[in-house]
Order: structure tokens, then sequence, then C-alpha cells
């Protein structure tokens, strides 16, 4: 089970990727603005992968490994799945300071605007 600040920098994370009102559920269901699974996406697993990449960058965990475990036994290719975060945690701009920043302050005004309604 993710928890809300985590999920807020996963859809910060998103939405600085450039998917529209990015949703993602408590039982890591990644959406973007119409409902629409990002895993049928051409590009939503590498969405998907960055972001968490990026949400264990802000917080100094490893959760995203553990939610790409499931990913990739859900949709059915554990080792590229694995293989694409491994990649993915090597490429600077990913986990660059400043895209890191970014997606912490957007998710941080993002979760105190939920938390203030």
């Amino acid at each position: 089970m993710l928890t809300p600040l985590y999920r807020a920098l996963l859809e910060a994370s998103l939405n600085h990727d450039g998917v529209l009102e990015p949703c993602v559920s408590a039982d890591g269901r990644f959406s973007d603005h119409s409902g629409r699974d990002l895993l049928d996406a051409e590009d939503g697993l590498t969405l998907i992968v960055a972001a968490l990449i990026r949400a264990d960058a802000a917080i100094g965990a490893s959760v995203g490994k553990q939610v790409v475990d499931a990913l990739a036994q859900s949709v059915g290719v554990e080792s590229g799945v694995d293989a694409l975060y491994d990649d993915l945690s090597r490429e600077g701009h990913i986990c660059s300071n400043d895209a890191v920043e970014t997606v912490v302050h957007d998710a941080i005004r993002a979760f105190a605007s939920q938390l203030s309604i």
C-alpha cells in the first residue's frame, strides 16, 4: 500500500513528464486524467518506472523497487522491468537534483492543497 505522500510524489513526477492529471491509487494503479491505465500507453511503463525512481530519490528509500517487482509480475515481463529500472536509475536526467527538487515541491503543494480541502 502506497502512502499519500509517496503517491503525491509519483503523481508530481508523472505530471513533470507530461502525463495530464495523473492518478496513483493506494494499491499502485497508475492512470491519466481520462482514467486510462498508464500501462496501456506506449511509454507508460517507462514513465511509471521513472516516477518510482524519482520518488525513491526524494525520500531516500527503495519503495519503487518493490513496486517495480509487483508491476513486473502483473505485466508478465519480470526481467525487463527490473532492467528498465536499473537502466533509468543510471540516467542523470531522471534523478537530477533539479528534477527531484521540482517533483518534491510540486508534490508538497498538491499534498498541502488536498489536506486543506
